[in-house]
C-alpha cells in the first residue's frame, strides 16, 4: 500500500512538474532568407510579425499549415520595405487575419502597392499605430511602440513598429530594421533589458547598436540572413562577450518556447553560446 502511495504521490508530482516546465509559447523566426517572419503561437491563438519577402511567402504559408494555422489573431508589420511586407499578399490571401497593426507612413514602391491592394481585398481591421498600444492576445501581451512623428527625412527602416512581446516574466524584443535614428530613440526612451532580442536589420551594426545591445542584454538573441556569416562581426562578438546565446535562421528556423518563466532555444545556425534562462 506505502508503495502504491508513493507512486501515486510520484506520478502526481511528474505531473505537475511537466506542467511547470511545458512550454504554453513558441516564437520561431522563420528561415526566410534576408527578411523577417517571426511566427508567435500560444494555445489557441496565432501572430505572425512580418511576412518575408514575396519570394519567400511558399516557406511562410508551409510554416502556417505545419502547424495547422487557418487563422491569425493578428499580423505585425514592423514597416514596409519588401523583405518584411512582400509576403502579405499570399498570407492575407491563404489564412483569416483579424487584424493588421501597421506604422504611419506610406511607401511608393511596388511591394507596397501589393500590400495595400491585399488589405483591400481581405475583411482584417487595420489599425495604424500612432502611440503606443497594448495588444492582449491570451497569455501574450503586445506593447507596439511606433516612432515619434515629425521626421520626413526618416528611411523606411527607422519607421519601424517595434514590437514588444511579453510572456508571464519572459520577453522579447523584436525591432524591424531599426537603424540609428530608430535605435537612439529606444535608447533615450530607456526601454530596458529583454531576455530575447531579434537583432535589428539583419546583423548590420550602427554607431549605437553596441550601446543599444548594453541597454537590453539579452540572453538570446536572433540574426534574420541568408548567410552564417553577413552579421557584424564585432556585434557577435559583443553578444558572446555578454554570454548571449546567438542564433542565425541561416539554413533554419530558431525556435524559442517559454512556459512564462523559463525560456529556451532550438535550431537556426549556434553563433554563440548555448545558454538558458531560469
Amino acid at each position: 500500500m506505502k508503495k502504491v502511495l508513493a507512486l501515486a504521490a510520484l506520478c502526481v508530482a511528474l505531473t505537475a512538474l511537466a506542467g511547470f516546465f511545458a512550454p504554453r509559447v513558441q516564437v520561431t523566426a522563420l528561415d526566410v532568407g534576408k527578411a523577417d517572419a517571426i511566427l508567435v503561437t500560444a494555445p489557441g491563438c496565432a501572430v505572425l510579425i512580418d511576412t518575408g519577402s514575396a519570394e519567400t511567402a511558399p516557406r511562410v504559408l508551409q510554416a502556417l499549415q505545419a502547424r495547422g494555422i487557418h487563422h491569425l489573431d493578428a499580423l505585425i508589420v514592423s514597416h514596409f520595405d519588401q523583405d518584411h511586407i512582400g509576403g502579405a499578399a499570399a498570407v492575407l490571401a491563404a489564412v483569416q487575419v483579424d487584424a493588421v497593426y501597421q506604422p504611419d507612413y506610406t511607401r511608393k514602391t511596388g511591394a507596397f502597392a501589393s500590400y495595400c491592394r491585399a488589405l483591400s481585398a481581405g475583411g482584417s481591421a487595420v489599425v495604424t499605430v500612432r502611440a503606443e498600444e497594448t495588444v492582449q492576445i491570451g497569455p501574450l501581451r503586445f506593447v507596439l511602440l511606433p516612432p515619434p512623428g515629425g521626421s520626413a527625412t526618416r528611411s523606411s527602416n527607422d519607421h519601424s513598429l517595434v514590437t514588444a512581446l511579453y510572456c508571464g516574466d519572459v520577453s522579447f524584443l523584436l525591432p524591424g530594421d531599426a537603424s540609428s535614428q530608430r535605435l537612439q530613440e529606444l535608447l533615450d526612451a530607456q526601454i530596458g533589458a529583454f531576455d530575447v532580442l531579434k537583432i535589428p536589420h539583419h546583423g548590420i551594426a550602427e554607431e549605437n547598436t553596441a550601446e543599444f545591445l548594453r541597454m537590453v542584454a539579452p540572453d538570446f538573441a536572433v540574426v534574420t540572413t541568408a548567410t552564417a556569416d553577413y552579421a557584424d562581426g564585432d556585434l557577435v562578438a559583443q553578444l558572446r562577450a555578454m554570454g548571449t546565446d546567438v542564433r542565425s535562421t541561416c539554413g533554419r528556423a530558431v525556435h524559442y518556447y517559454c512556459n512564462g518563466r523559463t525560456v529556451y532555444a532550438s535550431g537556426g545556425s549556434c553563433l554563440g553560446l548555448t545558454k538558458k534562462r531560469l
